[in-house]
């Protein structure tokens, strides 16, 4: 199944994207806001993705997830691991 699509708000990967972001917005070390949304994947080929989407105090706005974070918050069966192991990585900004 390909992640890297829009969402509409009904399906399930849309609404594991909105508890990771209750999760998040609920543990973030610097106050940053979590939201889902829409952006940008490839700008170049006017392609679009539906993922979270983080408003932060230091770096403003940014894409919160890699596409093999998002994927994972997609198929997790335990999303409070799945965060925590997202937010080890050494890319993950809200530290």
């Amino acid at each position: 199944m390909d992640t890297i699509r829009i969402y509409r708000k009904d399906e399930d990967a849309y609404k594991m994207l909105e508890k990771a972001c209750m999760i998040l917005n609920a543990t973030s070390a610097t106050g940053t806001t979590f939201t889902v949304g829409e952006t940008y994947f490839d700008f170049g080929q006017d392609w679009k993705w539906t993922t979270i989407l983080a408003v932060s105090p230091k770096y403003g706005h940014y894409q919160a997830l890699s596409p093999r974070a998002h994927e994972d918050i997609i198929f997790s069966t335990d999303l409070l691991k799945t965060i925590a192991e997202i937010k080890t990585d050494k890319f993950w900004l809200d530290k």
